[in-house]
This record gives structure tokens, C-alpha cells and sequence, in this order.
């Protein structure tokens, strides 16, 4: 039989010949996004709430319901407007009472808490829809890497990046959540692209799309303020290595069409219009002496959390801010964060308040697949030792720079070390730096090419399928496998109370359950189910032979990670699977005064 593209025939058993057609590649592409679609509705249903998700989903509601956007304000709205947009179609029930606008103030968490306890048993039908509303958000990350890579390397080469966005298991665990990480990266490679696209063809229409998906990056998460210091500097670079080009073989004739300076300004200012749009223009161009901080790095106290502000008697106290009051306060209060943290941080089994310089390095090395770093590796020693040259090396450079960036910037910040997602924007824009592995030019037999492919997604999907659907705690062979995990990560690597739900099982049984404190869990999983919350002041008594250890209880109580050993298997129809972030322990005698939950009887059966 024969398939014909374009007026071309070829054999149904070309396979790489139809996906190179134009109707192949999009059918590709449909077929793997509707994959990765699937893969994050599904994963959404199994989970319970994750530390942050429920002030995010209030916080969400807030903006919609009050115009306001104290509520979480260390980062912008954008992500919790279109996470809350069902619920507020559902007509979800609110409570104010514990909303407060100081400065500082992170009452979103007390929001959150009224808001579980009043919608009861609606609240994760709600999560669930929430979640939904943002599969989106990745599936448009999806599309602008695909098409970045494809327009610079080639059709295979878009696929191969899509291949990757789709088994990418520390991508997929935080697209399936409603927290800012999916929509960081997604718009930020979308607005990255297209600011390429306009170095590349100058043009006011080129210009303002680059100048709106940039107002979008920084609505997402605070992150992408490097990227109005790098634009600038890239568009310096661009017109620094521009040559000239020969019109029509002709030496004598040139072209040099540079992104003009005027538009540039256009794309900087646009986004700025952008965030106060997304903020509906709530207090924007406030002057700047109106302000209360609690940074050092703006009010030029000695400590952090002092009220002030260091410009209130300069010459800049009557200038207009041109960003919303939320918007200067959230980068206050995270920088706040970045001074002055109270919780210790962990890595390799180890604590200290502060952090390490290669935190992020050696989290990367044991958490992305080893079939992604084998491809990462194959590529980078093919350019090394390739002759020809490639011409991309400009283009290259405005892929590479922002990822580089935020690994370089966000390592060189050492108050704490907790969250790897901080710099998966990074591993994002390295999938499209991965989809030249399908270029003739850089590794020339196609034998060698297929080859290479086979042997590094291959085993990348096959880690996917032995995670999924606990990718939250995935970690590679160099970890030990997930079963490991432990003992070098924790936090939102492997523990953000996701698996809780999927623990029911084990509950019905005389135990005790060791966990941090989680109000959406408490209110409508663990309180329903006969668990009482002991406080750690009171005596452990009449111990149950086993514990359930979850990961996230480990921050708060170190001296239980030497009980933290076997992950917990799961009785779970047709088959049993094991949840990765909570451990079974036996309980020596007298080592354990950590309790958190005990169960007052044992004859509950979950529904």
C-alpha cells in the first residue's frame, strides 16, 4: 500500500518517511499530546493534595471573587486564576475570615485551611478540576517546544523534543499539580521562541506576539524577571555577530536586517502592560515611598522581616511604580525567603541550615532519566567533534543562555536548598537542545541516528512506565531507583503528600501514621477515617506493631529517617504497586515519640 504527501508516494513501511511528511508530523504530534493529555488526567484523580495546593486554589478563588491578590503573592496570579476557573463555575464555597493584607503576611495557608473545611467532601472534586484546567498549560509548553526545534533542527528533530517532553517524568509530576512550575516553563520557552523568532525576521507582528507571551512568562512565576536583563543582552549579541548576507549570489549586493532597538523597547514595555493587565490595574503606579517591605534588600534594615523601606527619603520616593503594589510586594516577601529561611535543608542524608552549591547539579544527575542524560552527553560530544559548521551557533546561544542562567542563578542562591522544580525550566529549554539528535548533519548515517534514539528513549520510557503514576518520586539508577530516593532528596523531589490517597488500603488496619501536617488531608481524608492528630507533647502509648512513615514527616523530624526503609506495597486491584514517598517501619521499643496519627479503632473500611 502507499501513502502519498504532496504529490510524493512512498511505502507504508517508510515509517520515518511519513513522519518527515508534513500530515505525519502533525499527526505525530497530535498523537503525543494527546498522550501526555492522558498521562496528566489520569495522574490528577489518583493524587491527594500536595502541601501547597490547596492555598493555591483558594488563593485562586480569591482573585476571582474579590479583585484582590494578596493571597499567595509571592508569585504572580496567572497560574491560580485559570486552576480556579472551574471552581468558580461550580460555585464553590468561601471564608474570608482568616484573609489578612500585612506586609509579609502569608495568610493564604489560613485561607486555605477555611477553605477545605467548608466545601468538606466537594473540595477534592475541586482539586481535580482544577488540575484539569491546567493540562493546557502544559500541552501549549509541548507545542512552542516542538515547533522551536523543529524550525531550528528539523521536523524529526520537533518529534524527538516532544518525545522527550512527553517521558520527561519530573516535568509530568509537576504539569499534573496547580502550582506555578508547568506554566513557568511553558510560557517561558514560549516567550524565549518567539523573541528568537523576531531576532531571526524582524517585524512588528513577530514583535508583538514575543512581547505578549513575555507579559504571560512573568505573570506565571517570578523567575522570569531575568528575562528583561537577557533580552536586551541577547538582541546586543544578535546585532554585535550579525553578517551580511548575499542577495541573489551576488557578493556586491547585501542584506543585514537587524531587529530594530524601537522594538525591542515595544517587547519590554508590552509585558509590563501585560502584568498590570493580568492584576486588572489593581494599585498599579503606586508611588514608591507608599510602600512597606520586609526584605532586607528593600527596606536596608540589618534583618529580615523588619518593616521599611530603604527609598523613602530618596530622590526616587515620588516615582510611580510601573508593576502592581502585589506584584513588588511578592518579589519583596520572596526575596525575604531567599535571606532569611528557618527550615534546615537536605541532601545525601544530611542537614544544615543553608544550602550547596551543586544542590541542583547532583539533583539533576540522579532524578533525570539516564536515557535523557545518555542523549544529553551523545549530543554534546557529536558537536564537539563534528567538522561541519552548523550555523547555529547565534540561535543556539539564545536557547542555551536563559537555561544557563536560571541553573547558574538559582544554585548561587544557598540560604535553602529544598525544591528541584526550581530550575526544571532549565531541563524544559534542554529539550529542544536534545532534538538535534535527529539531524543528519550532526550524527550523519541514519542507522546511527536510529540507533542512538532507540537506545536512549527507550530505557527514558521505560522509566516512565515504572513510575507513572508516582513520578513525583522518580529517581534514576545512580539514586538507586525510587526506593532510594530518600536518602538524597526530599521535599517536593519526592514527598509533597501526593501519595496519601493511595494509602488507603493500608489504613484499615491498627497503625499509626507519621506524616506533616496537611489541611486538606486532615479535613477530608484522615479525620473522616477514625485518625486523631496526636500533639508531640503528649506520651506515645499502647504503640501498634507498624508505622507508616511518610517521606515529608522527615523534615520535621529527622531522627525518624533511620526507620524510613521499606517502601510501602499497596493491595490495589488487579495488581499491587508500590507508593514511593511512604514507607512501612517496624517500631523498636522506646525509639519513636514523633506519632502524629493513631487510629481510635481499627474496624473502619474505607470507602
Amino acid at each position: 500500500m502507499l501513502l502519498c504527501e504532496s504529490g510524493r508516494c512512498f511505502n507504508e513501511s517508510s515509517v520515518g518517511e511519513f513522519l518527515r511528511s508534513r500530515r505525519g508530523g502533525l499527526l505525530a504530534v497530535v498523537v503525543l499530546l494527546t498522550i501526555q493529555a492522558g498521562l496528566l488526567g489520569y495522574a490528577a484523580t489518583r493524587h491527594s493534595p500536595t502541601e501547597l495546593e490547596p492555598a493555591f486554589l483558594a488563593s485562586g478563588v480569591s482573585h476571582w471573587r474579590l479583585g484582590r491578590y494578596e493571597l499567595y503573592r509571592v508569585n504572580p496570579p496567572l497560574p491560580r486564576m485559570i486552576a480556579a476557573i472551574p471552581a468558580v463555575l461550580a460555585g464553590c464555597k468561601v471564608d474570608w475570615t482568616h484573609f489578612s493584607d500585612s506586609p509579609g503576611s502569608r495568610s493564604e495557608f489560613h485561607v486555605a485551611e477555611d477553605f477545605v473545611r467548608v466545601n468538606g467532601p466537594q473540595f477534592f472534586p475541586l482539586l481535580v478540576y482544577a488540575r484539569w484546567a491546567c493540562i493546557a498549560i502544559y500541552l501549549i509548553g509541548g507545542f512552542f517546544a516542538y515547533r522551536w526545534a523543529n524550525e531550528l533542527y528539523g521536523q524529526g528533530a520537533g518529534l524527538v523534543t516532544l518525545t522527550n517532553w512527553t517521558l520527561e517524568p519530573n516535568l509530568l509530576a509537576h504539569a499534573e499539580l496547580i502550582t506555578s512550575d508547568s506554566a513557568c516553563w511553558s510560557f517561558g520557552l514560549a516567550a524565549i521562541y518567539l523573541f528568537w523568532r523576531w531576532l531571526k525576521v524582524p517585524s512588528w507582528r513577530v514583535a508583538v506576539l514575543a512581547g505578549l507571551f513575555l507579559g504571560v512568562a512573568e505573570l506565571s512565576k517570578l523567575t522570569w524577571l531575568i528575562l528583561f536583563a537577557l533580552f536586551p543582552a541577547l538582541w546586543l549579541f544578535w546585532r554585535l555577530t550579525s553578517r551580511p548576507v548575499p542577495i541573489g549570489g551576488r557578493q556586491d549586493v547585501v542584506c543585514v536586517d537587524h531587529p530594530r532597538f524601537s522594538q525591542l523597547i515595544a517587547i519590554l514595555l508590552l509585558a509590563i502592560y501585560v502584568i498590570n493587565l493580568g492584576y486588572g490595574f489593581d494599585k498599579s503606579g503606586q508611588r514608591l515611598d507608599r510602600f512597606v517591605f520586609v526584605s532586607t534588600a528593600f527596606t536596608g534594615n540589618e534583618a529580615a522581616g523588619v518593616q521599611g523601606n530603604r527609598w523613602q527619603d530618596s530622590i526616587l520616593a515620588r516615582l510611580p511604580v510601573p508593576v502592581p503594589r502585589d506584584y513588588l510586594l511578592g518579589l519583596d516577601a520572596q526575596t525575604k525567603d531567599l535571606e532569611s529561611y528557618p527550615l534546615p535543608s537536605y541532601l545525601n542524608g544530611k542537614w544544615k541550615h543553608g544550602g550547596w552549591w551543586y544542590f541542583y547539579l547532583f539533583g539533576l544527575l540522579i532524578k533525570v532519566p539516564l536515557g535523557i542524560w545518555a542523549l544529553f552527553f551523545a549530543v554534546v560530544i557529536a558537536k564537539c567533534v563534528s567538522r561541519a559548521r552548523s550555523g547555529l551557533f547565534r540561535s543556539e546561544c539564545i536557547l542555551i543562555v536563559p537555561a544557563l542562567t536560571v541553573l547558574l542563578l538559582t544554585s548561587a542562591q544557598l540560604e535553602f536548598n529544598l525544591h528541584l522544580r526550581y530550575v526544571f525550566p532549565a531541563v524544559a529549554l534542554g529539550a529542544v537542545f536534545l532534538g538535534q539528535s535527529a539531524r543528519p548533519e550532526l550524527i550523519g548515517a541514519i542507522t546511527y541516528r536510529r540507533t542512538l534514539l532507540a537506545l536512549t528513549l527507550g530505557p527514558a520510557m521505560f522509566s516512565l512506565v515504572t513510575i507513572y503514576p508516582h513520578q513525583l518520586a522518580y529517581f534514576n539508577e545512580l539514586a538507586g531507583g525510587p526506593r532510594n530516593g530518600h536518602k538524597y532528596l526530599l521535599g517536593s523531589s519526592l514527598d509533597w503528600g501526593q501519595d496519601l490517597l493511595l494509602t488507603v488500603p493500608l489504613l484499615d488496619r491498627d497503625c499509626a501514621l507519621v506524616t506533616r501536617e496537611s489541611v486538606a488531608a486532615d479535613t477530608i481524608l484522615l479525620n473522616p477515617m477514625g485518625f486523631q492528630r496526636r500533639r508531640n507533647s503528649e506520651p506515645v502509648q499502647d504503640l501498634p506493631p507498624k508505622i507508616l512513615i511518610a517521606a515529608s514527616a522527615l523534615s520535621d523530624a529527622p531522627e525518624l529517617l533511620s526507620l524510613y526503609s521499606s517502601p510501602a506495597a499497596v493491595p490495589h486491584a488487579p495488581a499491587c504497586y508500590t507508593v514511593m514517598s511512604i514507607a512501612v517501619a517496624d517500631i523498636p521499643a522506646g525509639k519513636i515519640d514523633r506519632l502524629q496519627w493513631r487510629r481510635q479503632s481499627s474496624g473502619f473500611k474505607p470507602p
